[in-house]
């Protein structure tokens, strides 16, 4: 009998051992997840650039944002009308909302859902940045910031399955159709997996492939020729005590002599390098801060008779201007795009595009220039818009068709203004290269 008893005696006490052992095992295992893999968060806001945003949340009831607001995890985001465009950031609460990531919706029938976004609980965390975008289809820009304190992923996933997956910082231009999926990079690696697969196909700076669901091929895509140097800003130059950007010709003009002059500057903001054109100081006359590439007006600085498309691409970012819509005779936007050309009968002409914010009664303010093909745009303030100008060439009769680039100019122009351009791009290409 006593022999029994100590057998469970025995039993018992190896029995709660092993318990115990299990029990702090469990636990460290635990406080170390909690500690160093435990997630958080990321604010995540949709940000309207040009007319609104429908976001439909759990309740399955779509709002119209024509603002910014922060949205949630689930909700499902895209254009509300014909010309709309929006940005879904991403900041790190934590540090003062650091800029992580964004993802840019271009085109009316672009939509996505947030379905993750995240980081470390604690600063000393062993995982990194993660967000991640379903059911996604239509035409994104999307951009990884650099510099981060930690690493960063964010996938974009579609609604057929193809994943795109983004681990380095740069921007990336990713289109989902119904058939192909097309990535290109600006800078930065991107990985393309196609459904039900675990190869990834990797996309480097400055390339882009074309991935066919059907077929499963995937080709590279032949790039179109960017006439303009440093589009990006991203070299600059010390001049003075300010960075100016490298291969551009900047400067400032006055109306009034003694009025307050304009400054540019490149800086960082977003994720990307900017040009920074600013006019303060109570100016109430006007002035324009100017940069160009190019000749005089009538000298040949690109021939572009061999190709047969040109493309205008602006990403800019209006955060303040004072004097209403584009001036009196729409001639003063916090931005103006300039292109001077020769036509295939030597003449010259010239392609105006204007960008503004703040509104005005369109009596008093003239809501597109005298020499300009197309209204000016009206965009959101504080919010980045991408301008795509789709093919220039296509509404020119042949006699009229421009053949040569005299020069490239934007500049800012008012009273007061605010802006800041991260990219001007002025491509050149064939339809079937």
């Amino acid at each position: 009998m006593s022999l029994n008893l100590q057998r469970i005696a025995w039993a018992v006490l190896i029995a709660s051992f092993i318990a115990f052992c299990v029990l702090v095992t469990v636990s460290a295992l635990s406080l170390y997840n909690f500690l160093f893999k435990s997630t958080v968060p990321l604010a995540i806001y949709a940000e309207v650039s040009r007319g609104s945003l429908g976001i439909t949340g759990a309740d399955l009831r779509e709002d119209v944002e024509r603002g910014s607001r922060v949205i949630s995890v689930g909700n499902f985001v895209r254009p509300n009308e014909q010309d709309s465009q929006g940005v879904i950031a991403l900041r790190d609460p934590q540090m003062d909302d650091l800029f992580v990531g964004s993802v840019a919706l271009i085109g009316a029938t672009t939509s996505t859902a947030v379905r993750s976004a995240e980081r470390p609980r604690f600063e000393w965390g062993t995982s990194g940045y993660m967000a991640t975008f379903g059911s996604a289809q239509g035409r994104f820009e999307v951009i990884l910031a650099g510099g981060l304190p930690r690493s960063a992923e964010l996938i974009l996933r579609s609604t057929q399955g193809t994943q795109v997956r983004i681990r380095q910082a740069g921007r990336f231009e990713i289109e989902f159709r119904d058939e192909t999926v097309t990535v290109f990079s600006h800078g930065g690696t991107a990985s393309l997996i196609p459904p039900a697969q675990s190869v990834e196909y990797v996309i480097t700076a400055g390339s882009g492939s074309e991935y066919s669901l059907p077929t499963g091929d995937l080709r590279a895509l032949v790039p179109t020729f960017n006439l303009i140097q440093n589009s990006s800003f991203e070299d600059v130059m010390l001049q003075s005590d300010r960075n100016a950007p490298l291969n551009w010709a900047c400067n400032h003009t006055n109306v009034e002599v003694n009025a307050p002059r304009g400054t540019f500057t490149v800086q960082y903001q977003d994720g990307r390098s900017v040009l920074r054109m600013a006019r303060t100081g109570g100016a109430l006359s006007n002035g324009e801060t100017i940069c160009q590439q190019g000749l005089a007006r009538g000298e040949v600085w690109q021939d572009i008779s061999q190709y047969e498309t040109l493309n205008l691409i602006v990403e800019l970012n209006i955060a303040y201007q004072s004097l209403p819509v584009c001036g009196f005779v729409g001639s003063e936007c916090p931005l103006m795009v300039r292109i001077d050309y020769i036509d295939a009968k030597g003449e010259l002409g010239e392609l105006i595009f204007g960008f503004y914010s703040l509104p005005g009664p369109p009596e008093r303010y003239a809501q597109t220039c005298e020499s300009c093909r197309v209204p000016h745009m009206r965009l959101r303030e504080k919010s980045w818009y991408t301008f795509d100008s789709g093919n220039l060439l296509a509404g020119f009769p042949a006699d009229l068709r421009p053949v040569a680039i005299s020069r490239i100019r934007f500049y800012a122009s008012g009273h007061e203004y605010d802006t800041r351009v991260s990219r001007l791009e002025l491509t050149a290409g064939n339809v079937n290269p």
